[in-house]
């Protein structure tokens, strides 16, 4: 496994855990600057499909993940991200592909380009 493998890997398993953690576990004082959606991050479409994915603009494999669920978190409130897939090489393009529990319960797979993370 090389260096960019295994960051990866890594940024995978930040991503997975992060929901896991309740705010309950959060002391009141905590200051801990969290991201913030920032619309200029993305582009595409609603995700819904691989057509429509939401094309991530970002380059950083750490922040690149980090920003799939703070869309997730931004579209979607009060949802859970349940499976994390990552595409084979398509055309050029590379996906992820998050499956998401809503809060009533429905799932939804979301695609995301991230194929800049590859540049």
């Amino acid at each position: 496994m090389n260096n960019r493998q295994l960051r990866l890997c890594l940024a995978f398993a930040v991503a997975i855990l992060a929901p896991v953690i309740s705010t309950a576990d959060v002391p009141a004082h905590d200051t801990t600057e969290r991201p913030a959606f920032n619309p200029a991050n993305y582009a595409g479409g609603n995700g819904l499909s691989k057509a429509n994915a939401v094309v991530l603009k970002i380059a950083s494999d750490s922040a690149g993940i980090a920003s799939e669920y703070v869309w997730v978190a931004h579209t979607y409130p009060g949802s859970k991200i349940v499976q994390q897939a990552l595409s084979a090489w398509d055309h050029g393009k590379r996906y992820d592909i998050l499956t998401v529990q809503n809060a009533d319960q429905s799932t939804v797979a979301l695609w995301f380009d991230i194929t800049a993370m590859y540049k």
